[in-house]
């Protein structure tokens, strides 16, 4: 039996997309998603002369005979008004009533006399003719615009065939009252809210809202004062409307290729993870379902529900489209990882570029220094939760073809180990990791000379210190400022006991000058593979151009650090302007 099935996308950069039945489309901002969508759907019901933009070629099955469509999906012609026949559907945008009319025998009830010569013609002409007639009958395309208005109040159906709306159709469908009660489950569920059909009116149709519709009588004459009493659907928020028409149009509307943009418009998260899962339950073998989305959440309802998808990355060089295949395994990988799925990493796949850093006081430092820097940036700010996580996320960001660099405290080169982990994830040159080891060998060195005699020596100065302000605090006035000074001066005895504490509190300064050279060339051997060694040394001092000094209390630091850089002039001569210079240029 004929099977309506797109087969095969081929884009602009002559890569083929085979598409599943269920296929993800992400990108940054303004790619192409949509206008993938778009093309697919004006291809398939206007013919050859709609635009491709992104797509070179659509190849979808054909029916070897008309007869094949007929018993397939039961399209039928009817009489119209005037005695002639017609074909009658909704619309693929489902938006309104399309009526195609059929030449030919008036009086055959064979389709052959009128539609079959198609199906002799050459392959463009069949396909021509084709879309022309029958793309409205396969095709849903659900718009971020339309979804707002496919549930909207509507008039009642003049005759019994006709079907202008997504309302008409439920109200005629002999399935129409199940349908309606498994969308009201779903809303209940999703939203806290009950919908019903209100068809009281006679003359129009609209979908009412309640927190509990199970008093509704069965006779309409009945049920008009129960539901009078409710609100409609077009009076409550984008979000429940766009959900509602989508659960219909899935439920209802049942043809073989769904295009939807943007599922997750107006849907806070909990609500795009729910409608995700929903779309991806309904794929199947007969329905394929194509959805570009900007949404983490609505990703990660997806991969929940669905152990066959196909992720594909859209991006952009110059004027060209550039498509990546994305290992729906390693996405789901992340999904089901703590770790990462805390941080953030989905997100990064709706950006152009992202930079991965230690922690979240990282992440918003620098996305504001680098928003500053450069306004309209579209760069993704992840944070890792520590530094032999980068690694890990950089290199899934570059398997998935996502332009993307790294943060690291300057501490980074304390562990040999730790630091060759970091250089395999910039894929580099051997030649190059053998020279970075060998750079950061000697800065061990250099900070190991002193010996732990000394740091043992600085240790007990600040000790005395610390007894010295205890002693005193019977004659301070504000106790508790003396436990804040207490603390302070715990946290610095701390970093004196660390071999390279020193070094990380003043990064590249604290070292001779013929090593602060050798960690410059260590620096662009990392920067090189989008790999960047903070020469202040950590984040906390990444302000001392500004003489806003280091401080241990990283909390009350970062409190007045985040303000302070938003308020700066930028200086490309002083930090952290230097750094995010260095960074933001890989990302042309």
């Amino acid at each position: 039996m004929y099977k309506f099935w797109l087969e095969s996308l081929l884009f602009n950069d002559e890569t083929e997309l085979k598409p599943s039945s269920l296929t993800v489309i992400v990108d940054p901002n303004n790619v192409g998603k949509s206008a993938l969508l778009r093309e697919i759907a004006e291809r398939l019901t206007k013919g050859h002369a709609a635009p491709r933009a992104v797509l070179r070629d659509i190849i979808w099955s054909l029916p070897g005979c008309l007869s094949d469509v007929r018993e397939a999906y039961r399209i039928q012609r009817h009489r119209n008004e005037n005695l002639n026949w017609e074909q009658r559907v909704l619309s693929a945008d489902l938006s309104n009533e399309r009526r195609t009319s059929i030449t030919g025998d008036s009086t055959s009830e064979d389709w052959a006399s009128g539609l079959g010569t198609f199906f002799s013609g050459s392959r463009q002409s069949y396909e021509e003719q084709f879309v022309l007639h029958f793309g409205h009958f396969f095709v849903a395309w659900l718009t971020t615009e339309q979804r707002l208005r496919m549930v909207s109040l509507g008039e009642s159906p003049t005759d019994e065939r006709q079907c202008a709306s997504l309302l008409q159709l439920l109200y005629q469908h002999p399935n129409g009252r199940e349908i309606e009660l498994k969308i009201r489950s779903f809303t209940k569920e999703a939203f806290g809210l009950e919908i019903a059909l209100d068809f009281t009116a006679l003359r129009s149709l609209h979908l009412r809202v309640a927190k509990d519709l199970s008093q509704i009588l069965g006779d309409p004459r009945d049920a008009r004062q129960i539901l009078s009493q409710y609100e409609t659907l077009d009076n409550q928020g984008d979000g429940i409307r766009s959900f509602v028409g989508i659960l219909t149009a899935l439920f209802l509307v049942n043809r073989p290729l769904y295009l939807i943009d943007e599922p997750e418009a107006f849907l806070h998260p909990p609500q795009a993870i729910q409608i995700g899962r929903l779309l991806a339950q309904s794929a199947g073998p007969t329905r394929q379902i194509l959805i570009a989305t900007h949404s983490a959440d609505v990703l990660r309802g997806i991969l929940s529900a669905s152990k066959e998808v196909t992720v594909i990355r859209l991006n952009r060089r110059g004027s060209n489209n550039v498509v990546k295949m994305l290992d729906h395994q390693r996405l789901r990988s992340i999904a089901s990882d703590a770790l990462l799925s805390s941080a953030r990493v989905f997100d990064g796949l709706f950006y152009h570029g992202v930079v991965v850093v230690e922690g979240d006081r990282d992440a918003r430092f620098y996305q504001i220094g680098a928003d500053k820097l450069k306004s309209g940036l579209d760069i993704h700010f992840v944070n890792a939760d520590n530094k032999q996580t980068v690694p890990r996320i950089l290199t899934l960001y570059k398997e998935f073809g996502i332009s993307c660099s790294g943060i690291v405290d300057i501490d980074v080169l304390n562990d040999s180990s730790e630091f060759l982990a970091q250089l395999k994830a910039l894929q580099l040159p051997d030649k190059a990791v053998e020279e970075a080891k060998s750079i950061r060998d000697e800065i061990e060195q250099h900070v190991l000379k002193s010996g732990p005699n000394s740091r043992l020596n600085r240790v007990a100065d600040r000790v005395q210190r610390l007894r010295e302000t205890v002693d005193a605090h019977s004659n301070a006035e504000d106790a508790s400022q003396v436990l804040k000074e207490i603390e302070r001066e715990c946290y610095r005895i701390l970093g004196e006991t660390k071999a390279w504490g020193d070094l990380k509190r003043s990064g590249r300064s604290r070292l001779p000058e013929v090593l602060a050279v050798k960690f410059d060339r260590l620096y662009k051997i990392c920067a090189e593979g989008g790999l960047f060694i903070n020469p202040a040394g950590e984040l906390e001092s990444m302000l001392v151009d500004y003489n806003f000094r280091h401080s241990t209390d990283k909390s009350a630091w970062f409190q007045v650090a985040i303000e302070l850089i938003g308020n700066l002039e930028v200086d490309l001569a002083k930090q952290p302007w230097k750094l995010l210079q260095d960074i933001l240029q890989g990302f042309r």
